[in-house]
């Protein structure tokens, strides 16, 4: 698991590119040309692991509206009509991604 630089993490702003965790050409909200649509309503921590660890291009993740209901559907909660989506700027490390999740 990736730490934060110095330990100093910045409560007030808890974005991962603000804190070291992650680059900060990366992140939420970032959207990128290769997307994969995750089977979820969020982002497995794990995941950003891996893409902060294997991807030299950008990434980012961001949430669509859906109706579906995936394995993390929890009643009563806002985040259920939306399902998660990480994309990548290199074609490469989405590919070497979806190998990943399956």
């Amino acid at each position: 698991m990736i730490e934060p630089e110095d330990n100093e993490w910045d409560y007030r702003d808890c974005r991962l590119e603000n804190n070291g965790l992650i680059p900060k050409t990366s992140g939420y909200n970032k959207t990128f040309k290769y997307q994969i649509k995750l089977p979820a309503h969020g982002v497995n921590g794990e995941y950003l692991d891996w893409c902060t660890q294997h991807c030299k291009g950008k990434f980012g993740w961001h949430f669509e509206p859906t109706n579906e209901h995936f394995k993390d559907y929890e009643d009563g909660v806002h985040w259920n009509d939306e399902q998660a989506v990480i994309s990548f700027s290199n074609k490469k490390e989405a590919f070497l991604f979806s190998l990943y999740i399956k």
